[in-house]
């Protein structure tokens, strides 16, 4: 009875998969190298600014320029929360995507099973761009199967073909 065990028993717990791609590093490299620019002088010119609006000697290119650097800092802590997010789930339910993918999942964070219709694998002639794409109805989610290890990748294809049934190869 043993033998005849899902290889991926969950015990109420997920899975994780770890997915990272090159480009991501090189924004997390860009970032972190202009550190010294965002990271010191962004906070030291909001404070001068927002001094400035408190004591009542704003004008409209002062109140432009805090607004500018509000959303910059908000920019780049957006990117860097994408950027460090390299993990996505597997349960019995489906599968949940790095904040990366959303766009391609149509803002959609968890993908059910159920929705599951195909697994393609897109050969390519340089090795590291082979693809494996998943189809939940509509959505296709590509993976680039350099960004997986060769067990993560296995856990994936094992619950893609363990928990849905009607998915073509």
């Amino acid at each position: 009875m043993n033998a005849l065990r899902n290889p991926l028993q969950f015990h109420g717990s997920p899975i994780q998969l770890k997915y990272s791609l090159r480009r991501r590093r090189s924004a997390l490299f860009i970032i972190f190298a202009l550190l010294p620019l965002w990271g010191i002088w962004l906070p030291y010119a909001m404070f001068v600014l927002a001094s400035g609006l408190l004591a009542g000697m704003a004008d409209a290119q002062s109140v432009l320029s805090f607004s500018l650097l509000v959303i910059l800092l908000a920019v780049v802590l957006i990117t860097l929360l994408v950027c460090l997010d390299t993990r996505m789930f597997i349960d019995s339910e489906g599968l949940s995507v790095p904040l990366h993918l959303l766009w391609a999942t149509r803002l959609r964070a968890a993908l059910p099973w159920s929705e599951l219709s195909a697994v393609v694998f897109r050969k390519n002639a340089d090795e590291a761009r082979n693809q494996l794409v998943l189809r939940f109805g509509s959505v296709s989610v590509p993976l680039a199967i350099a960004g997986m290890s060769k067990d993560d990748l296995r856990k994936l294809v094992l619950s893609a073909q363990s928990y849905c049934g009607n998915a073509e190869p």
